[in-house]
């Protein structure tokens, strides 16, 4: 997919100008990519919080999503007050506003699934049951290895305080 001087493979993600890949990654690819498969149309902030962030996941949707906006827009060297590419409709949502050539644009079916993976609340879990194991493990061992060396040291031979010399 072509806009001004930038290249998008929607299917890998990359991002291009003028041969030269741009560096572009995560949530704003996939904002990227919805907002391509319905140019000019408004693709409104619900829309993306569902496509970005499962049900299940609890994060700051405003601050997060003005992040990948922001990422997005320094990408492709566009601004807010000014948009080329990314035009913001306040509190609704947004519409990129470029001309697109390519296959697939403007198509009733999206170029590919958009959903970012993030780990499940019990993948989650796992991973934090192993951190706390490990440490309570790491404290028990620091634990033993003072003992160790206290012990040593109360073991030592008593210091001789006076010294009595006899005639022979």
């Amino acid at each position: 997919m072509r806009f001004g001087a930038y290249d998008f493979e929607p299917y890998s993600g990359e991002l291009r100008k003028e041969g030269m890949r741009v560096r572009l990654e995560g949530q704003p690819v996939a904002i990227l990519r919805m907002l391509l498969e319905r140019p000019g149309e408004l693709v409104t902030r619900e829309e993306l919080q569902k496509k970005l962030w499962p049900a299940d996941t609890f994060v700051d949707f405003e601050h997060s999503l003005n992040a990948a906006i922001k990422r997005l827009r320094a990408a492709l060297n566009d601004s807010a007050d000014h948009p080329r590419y990314v035009e913001t409709l306040a509190r609704r949502g947004y519409r990129f506003i470029a001309p697109v050539n390519g296959a697939g644009v403007g198509g009733k079916r999206p170029l590919l699934d958009t959903t970012v993976a993030v780990p499940t609340s019990a993948s989650f879990r796992r991973r934090l049951w192993l951190i706390l194991s490990l440490a309570v493990f790491a404290a028990g061992l620091a634990g033993l290895g003072w003992r160790q060396w206290w012990n040593r040291a109360a073991v030592r031979p008593p210091v001789i305080k006076s010294l009595a010399v006899l005639p022979l």
